[in-house]
Parts: structure tokens; C-alpha cells; sequence
């Protein structure tokens, strides 16, 4: 069975992600059938180009397409409209989950960075109670 499907590209802690049709049993990222577009989570707002009408066509002849997959879709088809091609778009729900998760991020780093400054002081601490005063 034919599957539309994400497949990963990107460095570490950096992805991005192609648009693809492939076999259901096949390895994410190992051969595909064709290739319909790509989508970058990173950018603010996230760019999705992806060739709707090709993920139809692919639709028709009885490809699936993933969940993840029909989200993108159908965000391409809303800023697209009737346009063959998909264009960089971004959907405005995002937004906001971008900001929320941009504040959750700043926490946890202030958070680890005070760890680790409590952390360095315990074992500056330490140290100091091992010296022998001589």
C-alpha cells in the first residue's frame, strides 16, 4: 500500500521535512515513488510548500496519506485556494503554540542555567572543605 508520507532531512536538532509517496513497508527514509513538496517547522510562521494537486492525484490512485500529512494539506489547500501548485504558508494557529512553546523554552533554559550555577557552587564548596589549611 502507497503511503503520503514525512520524511526527515536536516542537520541535528534542526529538521525539516520532505513530502513523499512511498511503500507502507519501506524505511522513512529510504526509497520513495515521488516526491510532492517540504515542510520547515522551524521558520516562523512554518513553511509547507507541497504540490496539492499531485498528493491528490496520488490520493485518487489509492496512495494514504498520514496524519500529519492531511494537516498540511489542508493548511496548503486554505492559503493556496484554488492555485494547482501549494505555496510557503503558515497557518495561524501555530502562531500562538510557537510563542507559548518559545516562553516554555526560555523557562527550562533559565532554569537549567540556575541549576547549573547552584551546582558549580556546591562543588566550589566542596572543594574548599577538602583543602587542608596548612
Amino acid at each position: 500500500m502507497l503511503r503520503i508520507r514525512l520524511t526527515r532531512t536536516g542537520r541535528k536538532k534542526r529538521p525539516s521535512y520532505r513530502v513523499i509517496v512511498a511503500e507502507a513497508g519501506w524505511a522513512r527514509d529510504g526509497r520513495r515513488v515521488a516526491e510532492l513538496g517540504y515542510y520547515d517547522p522551524l521558520t516562523e510562521p512554518s513553511t509547507i510548500r507541497l504540490d496539492v494537486a499531485a498528493a491528490d492525484d496520488w490520493i485518487r490512485k489509492g496512495a494514504q496519506p498520514s496524519e500529519r500529512v492531511q494537516k498540511l494539506m489542508a493548511i496548503a489547500r486554505g492559503s493556496a485556494g484554488s492555485a494547482s501548485e501549494g505555496a510557503e504558508t503558515g497557518s495561524g494557529e501555530e502562531q500562538p503554540k510557537a510563542s507559548a512553546k518559545a516562553k516554555s523554552k526560555a523557562k527550562s533554559k533559565a532554569k537549567g542555567k540556575a541549576k547549573a550555577k547552584s551546582k558549580a557552587k556546591a562543588k566550589s564548596k566542596a572543594k574548599a572543605a577538602a583543602k587542608p589549611k596548612a
